[in-house]
Parts: structure tokens; sequence; C-alpha cells
């Protein structure tokens, strides 16, 4: 992204640095996602957090607006392949056999699992308000 001009001072940032008038975006191409997750998630100052949901990040079919908009559901679905991912590499193996009991310790102490499992809970919940809002011959065309 190019830089955005600013005037007065901002200030270096999470996602960006300020120099000579311009801050500059920080690319989450160029970022290695396992270490970028650990330091979001490290920086976070609380285990509360709230979601919203604005419009924008809603497909055309699912809201209408008049402004550019977002797909949310292809967000929701990288992150939870990504928390997926990385929550079950951080999982030891363990030698001896499988053990329903360790096996359900270890999915409870990780974190990471979780934001993917509440990722695609928040998708599931999303496609089921959308979808109650849409009539029913466009749900079941005759």
């Amino acid at each position: 992204q190019p830089p955005s001009r600013v005037w007065g001072h901002v200030g270096d940032g999470p996602g960006h640095q300020q120099a000579e008038g311009h801050l500059h975006w920080h690319n989450l191409v160029e970022v290695d996602w396992p270490i970028f997750l650990e330091q979001l998630l490290a920086s976070l100052p609380t285990q509360a957090v709230w979601i919203t949901i604005d419009k924008d990040v809603l497909a055309d079919e699912d809201a209408a607006t008049n402004w550019d908009q977002g797909a949310l559901s292809i967000l929701l679905d990288v992150i939870g392949q990504l928390a997926f991912k990385l929550g079950l590499d951080q999982l030891p193996e363990h030698e001896g056999g499988f053990r329903l009991g360790r096996f359900w310790r270890q999915i409870a102490g990780a974190p990471l699992l979780w934001c993917g499992v509440s990722a695609y809970v928040i998708e599931f919940i999303t496609w089921l308000f959308v979808l109650s809002l849409a009539p029913l011959s466009l749900v079941f065309p005759a």
C-alpha cells in the first residue's frame, strides 16, 4: 500500500511508521504469519475481546451499501485456517499411543485452536443472520 500523506506528527504505531510527512503501512503479505499472530495475541491487554461487525465487511449479496464492501466470510475462513494450522503445530507429539484425556487437555490449552473454532462459529452465526433476513423465495426458489 502506498504511503499516506499526513500533516503533523502521528508517530509510529503497530501498523505503520511515520517518515517525512508520510505514514508507511506494514504489509501483512511480507510478514511471517506465526510470529505475527504470536505478537498480536501477546499484545492484547485483556482476555476479554469484543468483536463488532460493520456492514462493509459483508459481501454485496449479503448487505446493500453505497460503498466498497469486503468479504467477512473469506476473512473468517483465513483466520480459522491459520489459527488451526498454527495451533496444531504447537501441540507436542507424545509417544506411547493415543490417550483421550491427554488429547483433550492439549486441546483445552491451545488458544490458537480455540481462535480457529471461534472464527468458524462467528462465520456460521453471521450466515444464519444473513439467511434469516433473506426472503424464503430467495432461499427456496420455486
